[in-house]
């Protein structure tokens, strides 16, 4: 009876130890979420970049743009080089800026056109894994501008930012394949930007529908055969820029890149 009494004891039904374990399981997930939740009441940024994240994640493969993967793009067996590149807010994130650089390499870039200087990170960035002999110009609004619709007060705030430092790429060894232009894309004659057709654009200005559809429509004309042009922030932080990629992959075969909010457009040869 001693020895059978501690497993008549313990012979409680499977169940038991199955729900038990769920308990605590729950219980220590439920720890961790409450753990989560702290950290980021006690750091309202890190909620909204979680939140924003897991509502675009899902808002973007609900889209109607394909999404690709590096291999696919062709790019994944080349090799880029950042310098001294320190993500900020406005700028791309790391694997959206290798990405760029990847494509810019591995395509054989030799004219670059950007809009949206901002600090210059992508641009030293571009710059940096351009060939000898390539050249990138910038397009930024001027310095003392804030002349930019409602839909753009935080286009607005990072002309505000720019001006209070200089461009990354300033004093490095890649500056002299710069050439920073400043003016408002809106007015600007895209053919007089570059001297020769340019085979890589990048579209990161306004975000408003008017300054990206603008922006698309006139790259699109100086865009040389074979060129890419490839656009920031198809997010719905920026639903503007989102809807009329929307729409206008409806006429051009563009790709989103996976991992990234970056979608590409490659023209035919």
């Amino acid at each position: 009876m001693i020895f059978l009494q501690p497993a008549v004891f313990h012979a409680r039904p499977r169940s038991y130890f199955v729900q038990s374990g769920l308990m605590k399981a729950s219980r220590n997930k439920f720890i961790k979420m409450v753990s989560a939740i702290g950290h980021c009441l006690v750091k309202p940024a890190l909620l909204r970049r979680t939140l924003a994240g897991l509502y675009n994640e899902r808002l973007i493969h609900a889209g109607s743009i394909p999404r690709v993967t590096i291999e696919a793009l062709g790019i994944a067996g080349w090799e880029s080089r950042l310098v001294d590149f320190v993500p900020e807010q406005g700028n791309v994130t790391v694997v959206e800026m290798l990405c760029l650089c990847l494509m810019a390499r591995a395509y054989g870039c030799r004219n670059v056109l950007e809009l949206g200087t901002f600090n210059g990170n992508t641009t030293l960035q571009l710059a940096a894994n351009l060939s000898d002999g390539a050249a990138i110009t910038t397009l930024d609004l001027p310095l003392e501008s804030t002349g930019v619709s409602a839909n753009n007060s935080h286009d607005s705030s990072l002309v505000v930012a720019e001006a209070r430092q200089r461009h990354r790429y300033e004093g490095t060894a890649y500056a002299e394949r710069i050439t920073q232009v400043y003016g408002n894309s809106l007015e600007a004659d895209f053919s007089t930007l570059c001297s020769a057709a340019p085979d890589f654009i990048f579209i990161d200005a306004g975000h408003s529908d008017e300054c990206v559809r603008n922006d698309t429509e006139k790259s699109l004309r100086i865009l040389a055969p074979g060129g890419i042009i490839v656009w920031h922030d198809y997010s719905q932080d920026w639903p503007d820029v989102y809807d009329y990629l929307e729409e206008l992959s409806v006429r051009l075969a563009l790709r989103h890149v996976e991992g990234t909010t970056l979608v590409v457009f490659r023209s035919p040869s």
